[in-house]
């Protein structure tokens, strides 16, 4: 999680900069939903066989250390969730991860084809 508060902090500068301070303010307000851990919680992802959320589909392990990635979820406005898939391991030497999207499949199938 903490790749993507860095990755949403520099896009906010990034807003910022372009004068698109609206955005920017959009963005920090997922920052600071992400940070306080309020609406935030953890999916594990191994248990995905046959989720109806996701149409059964698996993730793939992550493709640097082998370990199971986890997808989270949070709700920065307006009760919409946000879904993004990182890996957890500390050890793993990249740690990626995929940006926010606004449905669970879509994070999975972008994890997969990367993975």
């Amino acid at each position: 999680m903490d790749n993507l508060i860095q990755r949403l902090e520099i896009t906010a500068e990034e807003l910022e900069d372009k004068n698109l301070k609206p955005m920017a303010a959009t963005v920090r307000e997922a920052i600071k939903a992400l940070s306080d851990n309020s609406s935030k919680r953890q999916v594990d992802a191994g248990v995905m066989e046959g989720d109806s959320r996701n149409s059964g589909e698996q993730l793939k392990p992550c493709p640097f250390c082998g370990e199971k990635p986890k997808i989270q979820s949070y709700s920065p406005l307006n009760g919409y969730y946000l879904y993004s898939i990182e890996c957890i391991n500390s050890n793993c030497p990249t740690n990626p991860g995929t940006v926010d999207f606004s449905k669970r499949k879509n994070a999975i199938k972008r994890w997969n084809e990367r993975a």
